[in-house]
């Protein structure tokens, strides 16, 4: 089977990833995480007849992840969230995203390349997602009135439409993990900074005591050992010496 292996992240409960595409080319995405679910995404997006409106989710059973679809009126919305993300918000962003860009673009995506729209639209993705994961109340009630209930999508295994060569690991690391990893990087480089200067500096304390060492042991060498007497000898006062007699006068 699909074997998914994910890391551990901070940031339960979100959209980690989203994009929309005409078929299997993607006009637009945006990530809040690192990994090759953008490659699993494009797999996916091959085995969905983009000509026939739909609403569907796929998951792994060795995953923590879902991938939410609509497809409408020749556009593919797709969306990937933490297992727990409530499903009724997943396809209420995803109508949401669906309604914005169609606003913003009208039929340019019929002729547009690859990720034409990504600079303008993938901003609009972020910010919807974030206001989906962490702002918008659960009862939407202006989008659910637009959409079908969830209960009626069917949950597929994503397993089934992957065909067995295009199989692959999904990868996914949150924006958390690399800001926690840099930070302990970090701080595993300034103590590990610290850790070399203290070497250092033990270093040159010890060098130092046996270039003093050196110079005392040569010292009492030459001026004899414990209390430098042949250097003391050597160096005393000289003795005055003595006055001598005085002439005496003769008359």
């Amino acid at each position: 089977g699909n074997s998914f292996v994910n890391k551990k992240h901070s940031r339960m409960n979100s959209i980690i990833f989203s994009l929309v595409a005409r078929n299997d080319v993607v006009l637009a995405e945006y990530s809040e995480a690192r990994g090759n679910f953008p490659q699993v995404t494009r797999l996916v997006l091959e085995k969905i007849d983009g000509s026939h409106d739909d609403r569907v989710s796929f998951h792994s059973k060795d995953t923590k992840y879902f991938f939410h679809i609509v497809v409408a009126n020749g556009l593919t919305y797709l969306c990937m969230t933490d297992i727990k993300f409530p499903r009724r918000k997943s396809f209420a962003f995803l109508e949401d995203i669906r309604n914005r860009f169609v606003s913003q673009f009208g039929d340019l995506w019929r002729n547009a390349i690859a990720l034409q729209m990504n600079n303008e639209f993938s901003r609009t993705l972020q910010r919807q997602a974030d206001y989906f994961s962490f702002h918008a109340s659960d009862r939407i009630d202006e989008v659910q009135n637009q959409i079908e209930s969830t209960k009626e999508v069917v949950i597929q295994n994503i397993d089934k439409i992957l065909e067995r060569g295009d199989r692959i690991e999904l990868l996914v690391q949150k924006t958390e993990d690399m800001q926690q990893e840099s930070y302990m990087l970090k701080t595993k480089s300034t103590n590990l900074k610290d850790m070399l200067w203290w070497k250092n500096m033990k270093l040159n304390f010890i060098i130092a005591g046996i270039i003093l060492l050196i110079i005392l042991i040569a010292v009492w060498a030459g001026c004899g050992f414990p209390a430098f007497q042949k250097c003391r000898s050597h160096n005393g006062p000289s003795p005055n010496p003595s006055p001598g007699p005085q002439p005496t006068s003769t008359v």
